[in-house]
């Protein structure tokens, strides 16, 4: 009995520590939502991913 209510203990701590990595995980991707709202991420995926420039910005490009 008191072996498998160490276990019980041991596979509860371990949810726990699942749970707390996944409330975590949770409220990182909340945070990453909010900044996919803001003009400065508009402005960064717009540079870094469809290679747009504001009028007036000069490229320079190696060789």
């Amino acid at each position: 009995m008191a072996e498998q209510n160490a276990q019980n203990l041991a596979q509860q701590q371990l949810l726990e520590e699942k749970i707390a990595e996944e409330e975590a995980r949770s409220k990182e991707l909340d945070e990453y939502s909010e900044y996919m709202k803001t003009d400065e991420f508009a402005e960064w995926y717009a540079k870094e991913k469809l290679g747009l420039i504001h009028k007036n910005e000069i490229i320079f490009k190696g060789e």
